[in-house]
């Protein structure tokens, strides 16, 4: 098999039948609290769970379909928020026992959002510590023995193991595309900003992204979308249109193998492959470090930074308030951001930001040429073992840029799945969708 087929139930699909009365919401959540019971014990993908709330506004929002009267394109959706992420009635921990218990008064901006349009909040999911640890308890859907990825392990083992249509993640280096990747799922990154980060507990200013883990790129879009429309905040977005981009194809891609893509399992590598053939069949001009040395010498510079620069500037930007907090209650990881942030001085750091805008002016250069940048979502699919939650190489560019980028479940290895990565330019979401969503056509 080149391509993953999923078998994951998008809110999207079912809503029509809402609509005709056919279904309710209330129905459709007592199918996902199903699956929790099948599968909740094996994926592990829930830190608290609020089945009783979560019926009644399943009920109130069944009373609003019957009346004609839905909020919104995801009323009656059921949404699970990764644990870094305020709730105001449910807790908010972390994985970190300096948080055990700890209780926000009031949601985070986005999930504020997500309540005001009729979604449905079930429950917090599993997140390695601070976002940044190397570890936690989630299991991959389709092979318990493998890493769900992280550190949103758990919003991609619910979505990607079909127990809920949508959850919430935060990206700062690969913590929301990779498990999507290694699950089976969609996931949206939007442009840094996009979604208002007020209410998440914050690794760094200028890296941290809050996402959309989903079972459809639809429910992707319409979920960024209700989150992107929360004033306030400092980014001056304008939210996102309403409606789901419609497929279009590009003229010109830019392919970012990376020397990872050696490191790929022959599936993944045959999937990828058999998209860039499509593509070029099909008329699209693939460029690529082959035909281009001004390309080539991008992915180079790009490349360097990964395991370089942006570590650098994520230490130096940790130090609140991780300073704050009793070191020997830390994972190691943080021990080793926050060590090599303390070796930057305000010299340097101001130099890694020039750096990185400089870098930034160098890929919006690239908008004349190509319409979208593609890459291998993951390595391959979920390495097996828990001690780590796998490779952030694909993820961390876009995320370090601030630019949107996407995971398409495209890929597969044997029985497992893998992902394909679509970036675009910055607060130009709509047309990376746009291009994904012909590229997923192509694939299919």
């Amino acid at each position: 098999m080149v391509f993953w087929r999923n078998s994951l139930t998008d809110f999207s699909s079912a809503r029509p039948a809402f609509l005709q009365g056919k279904s309710t919401p209330r129905a459709y959540l007592d199918r996902c609290i199903e699956a929790i019971d099948r599968r909740e014990k094996d994926v592990r993908a829930f830190v608290t769970l609020d089945l009783p709330a979560a019926r009644k506004a399943a009920d109130e929002a069944t009373a609003r379909y019957r009346a004609g009267k839905p909020r919104s394109m995801l009323d009656g959706c059921p949404v699970g928020i990764k644990d870094m992420i305020n709730t105001k009635d449910l807790p908010t921990q972390m994985n970190s026992p300096l948080y055990k218990g700890w209780q926000a008064p009031v949601d985070a901006a986005c999930v504020q959002a997500l309540r005001s349009a009729g979604a449905i909040i079930l429950g917090k999911t599993v997140t390695t510590e601070f976002a940044c640890g190397h570890t936690n308890a989630a299991r991959n859907p389709h092979d318990p023995a493998r890493t769900p990825g992280g550190s949103s392990s758990g919003s991609g083992a619910s979505v990607g193991g079909g127990m809920i249509p949508v959850a919430l993640g935060t990206q700062t280096r690969g913590s929301l595309l990779r498990p999507a990747a290694y699950c089976g799922a969609y996931a949206l990154k939007p442009t840094l900003h996009v979604i208002h980060t007020g209410g998440v507990h914050p690794l760094s200013p200028t890296f941290d992204h809050v996402g959309i883990i989903a079972a459809s790129l639809a429910d992707a879009w319409h979920t960024t979308q209700v989150c992107s429309s929360v004033p306030g905040g400092y980014s001056g977005h304008r939210p996102l249109p309403l409606e789901v981009p419609a497929a279009r194809k590009p003229k010109a891609v830019g392919w970012l193998a990376f020397k990872e893509f050696d490191k790929a399992g022959r599936g993944t590598q045959a999937g990828a492959n058999a998209i860039l053939e499509g593509l070029a069949r099909a008329g699209v001009t693939i460029v690529r470090r082959e035909n281009s040395p001004a390309f080539a010498e991008l992915e180079d510079d790009i490349a360097a930074m990964i395991d370089g620069e942006s570590l650098e500037l994520l230490g130096y930007e940790m130090a609140w308030p991780f300073l704050s907090y009793p070191r020997a209650q830390l994972d190691a990881r943080i021990h080793d951001l926050i060590d090599t942030g303390a070796k930057v001085d305000e010299a340097r750091y101001h130099l890694l930001l020039a750096n990185r805008n400089a870098l930034r002016a160098r890929v919006a250069g690239w908008a004349d040429t190509i319409d979208v940048f593609l890459s291998l979502g993951s390595t391959g699919p979920a390495p097996v073992g828990h001690a780590t939650t796998g490779s952030r190489h694909y993820q961390v560019p876009w995320t370090f840029l601030g630019l949107p980028s996407m995971s398409l479940p495209l890929l597969a290895e044997g029985s497992l799945p893998a992902g394909f990565q679509v970036m675009g330019f910055a607060n130009r979401d709509p047309e990376m969708v746009a291009a994904a969503a012909w590229v997923e056509t192509l694939a299919r």
